[in-house]
């Protein structure tokens, strides 16, 4: 049995150099993916958001939907910078999630279904390995 695919909206969180300007300074990033490049081009959306490491909460994507994680960057945004640019960016991109969050539901349940079968899977194949042995 085959891994299923993840086919819906998440997110990934990389500890990285981003600043050109200042290659020492270390940040994490956000990245949405699972959003087409067309409507990301369509509707001018940022996908990718920086923050200073000590402001980080270390947001998983098994822990938080991309809406929840744009909520925490939100904060962030508003809380702990005295400007940044990329909160109108934060809120278009979550106007945008907001309209498809019925479809990214149900998407991210028939995963969990899927993922929980492989898993039933995989354990029985081990153990008949095992038991076998």
């Amino acid at each position: 049995m085959e891994q299923p695919k993840i086919n819906f909206i998440t997110f990934r969180r990389r500890v990285g150099n981003f600043n050109l300007l200042d290659p020492k300074e270390e940040q994490v990033q956000y990245y949405l993916q699972g959003i087409p490049k067309e409507v990301i081009e369509e509707r001018d959306l940022t996908v990718s958001f920086l923050i200073d490491p000590e402001y980080d909460g270390d947001f998983s994507p098994n822990e938080y939907t991309p809406l929840e994680l744009l909520d925490e960057l939100k904060w962030i945004y508003e809380n702990r910078y005295i400007f940044n640019s990329r909160l109108s960016d934060v809120k278009k991109l979550r106007k945008y999630l907001e309209s498809i969050e019925d479809e990214q539901k149900k998407l991210r349940h028939e995963y969990e279904i899927a993922y929980a079968k492989y898993q039933i899977e995989y354990w029985k194949q081990r153990l008949n390995e095992l038991m076998d042995d």
